[in-house]
């Protein structure tokens, strides 16, 4: 860089020399011979030539440079503009990977749950993972109603609507898929989201959620059957007492009464010989049906095994659930030809264990039986 200053600066201090002989030469201040003049000048001409060659060559490549550089320029920021954009693309790539293993994973559940309600709280996932829609309500057919099972940011004063068009009628934004197989198990309700609803993949989604959905209300049937007595509808034994044993646990727990009861219906031997099984057996339905719809809802019923029957209550006072198993042998008296005879035992006060309390039931069941029966006895303390 010094050496090329150097040179330029010689360059220049020829130039003023020779246009200094120049101006004094055309001026007369001093005389030259045509010929000295002319070598003269070839000397400045053949001096100054290859620098400035070498100049005009240095400004061309500089030139070139820039507009070589700012191409350079224009391409690095194209590239980077490529490579935000290839960035963005992995990420949504990454985002759709992650969403489809969650569908997968869903897809998978569908498969291995067995309660319905459950099944219905995350085939609405899979809605949601699958189309965008925030909001999402699973019905399920009752008859001719539809209940709501599952939902997913519903307001609960839009509930009315969306229950409407789950049963076919129309809302504003709204979209209905039936869950059917044959049959119609129910509807999902999807409220549009912004870019619109994708009809065809919400239609793959809602017949398999139909398939999986009939699988679990064929298994809450089978669960339901082996623990629900077929002719009189109450509960099975076995499951009566696993109940009645959670029931015992929380009343110590939060130190509460329980009250067991045990019914037999009096000569049921002899009404089945008089009328015969069939006769024996209408009986028993609707001894059932009788306990089942004079009890409350935290009361619970079974079929104890035969022609007994059985119910725990968690209660207040000893004598109120006196009264009111007296009031239900009163109305089985009224409404059928049998009557019953019933024995009453407390948790704690007559048994801390669930062996203990069938027992003093059962020992004032006998009593009851042995004192001319048709009335209802409660154990000793």
């Amino acid at each position: 860089m010094k050496d090329r200053k150097l040179r330029v600066a010689a360059i220049f201090a020829v130039a003023v020399l020779a246009a200094l002989v120049w101006i004094c030469f055309f001026n007369g201040w001093f005389s030259l011979s045509p010929e000295v003049f002319f070598l003269f000048t070839c000397v400045i001409v053949f001096a100054s030539a290859p620098q400035i060659k070498t100049e005009f060559a240095v400004s061309r490549i500089r030139r070139e440079f820039i507009v070589d550089f700012r191409k350079l320029e224009e391409k690095q920021d194209s590239l980077m503009d490529e490579f935000y954009n290839l960035e963005k693309s992995v990420k949504k790539l990454k985002e759709e990977i992650d969403r489809l293993d969650k569908l997968y994973k869903i897809s998978a559940d569908l498969e291995k749950i067995r309660h319905p309600d459950r099944l219905a709280e995350v085939s609405l996932e899979a809605f949601s993972l699958r189309l965008g829609c925030e909001s999402a309500a699973f019905f399920r057919r009752e008859g001719q109603d539809y209940r709501l099972v599952a939902s997913r940011n519903l307001p609960a004063e839009e509930i009315p609507v969306w229950k409407s068009v789950a049963a076919g009628g129309r809302g504003a934004g709204l979209s209905r898929f039936v869950l059917s197989v044959g049959r119609e198990l129910g509807s999902v309700v999807l409220k549009h989201p912004a870019g619109g609803i994708d009809s065809s993949g919400a239609s793959v989604i809602a017949s398999q959620v139909a398939l999986g959905y009939e699988k679990t209300l064929l298994y809450e049937n089978v669960e339901k059957l082996s623990r629900v007595d077929g002719l009189t509808k109450l509960y099975l034994r076995r499951y009566f007492m696993e109940r009645l044993k959670e029931e015992l646990a929380r009343a110590e727990r939060y130190n509460y009464k329980v009250a067991f009861v045990i019914f037999d219906i009096d000569d049921f031997k002899k009404y089945n010989d008089t009328y015969g099984h069939q006769m024996g057996d209408k009986i028993l339905e609707k001894v059932g049906d009788i306990i089942k719809g004079g009890i409350e809802k935290s009361d619970f019923a079974g079929r104890y095994g035969g022609e007994e029957f059985c119910v725990f209550m968690p209660v207040s006072a000893s004598e109120n659930t006196l009264k009111r198993v007296d009031a239900l042998r009163e109305k089985i008296a009224r409404r059928t030809k049998v009557t019953i005879s019933a024995g009453i035992s407390y948790f704690p006060d007559n048994a801390t264990t669930l062996e203990d309390l069938i027992k003093t039931a059962d020992a004032a069941l006998y009593r009851a039986k042995s004192g001319g029966k048709n009335r209802v006895l409660e154990g000793s303390m």
